[in-house]
């Protein structure tokens, strides 16, 4: 694992994860050695996909997804491709880690994570079908024309 991350033992008390188990878990994946080649925060992220990141305030894991957070809004900036970077990040408070599990308890935080997710994936699919369009009438050398496009908020 990288440098010390406050929320391993702030959240502790609370998250249904024990820190302990991390090394344990990701040297399934991964020799331990080797993790830090590969983690996402070592990476170039710059054309990475438009990203939705739903986060508890009371996980372990807090500070190293808002460190993929940051690393992502600020590489997105340097991003090439044709598609502008899109990074959302919504935080929960009293969530522990993939808290969209415990959906059967009717807490209004599940809920609203539902909701973002769904409306980010509207996004996206609009976001989809404007590229569609933009590259169809580019390839028929045609103006795009279609105002929806163009207003994504």
């Amino acid at each position: 694992m990288d440098d010390y991350n406050p929320s391993l033992v702030r959240n502790q008390p609370y998250d249904v994860i024990p820190a302990y188990l991390i090394p344990y878990v990701g040297s399934m994946y991964i020799a331990p050695s080797q993790a830090d080649r590969v983690s996402a925060v070592n990476r170039d992220l710059k054309d990475f996909p438009p990203v939705l990141v739903e986060v508890g305030d009371s996980e372990i894991l807090q500070d190293q997804i808002m460190k993929l957070v940051d690393k992502l809004q600020s590489e997105g900036s340097q991003s090439t491709s044709s598609t502008p970077p899109y990074v959302e990040c919504n935080t929960y408070t009293d969530m522990v880690h993939v808290f969209q599990m415990l959906g059967i308890t009717n807490m209004p935080q599940i809920s609203q994570s539902f909701q973002r997710m769904k409306v980010f994936l509207d996004k996206l699919d609009t976001l989809n079908n404007c590229v569609a369009l933009a590259t169809s009438q580019k390839m028929e050398r045609e103006p795009l024309t279609n105002d929806a496009c163009l207003d994504r908020d």
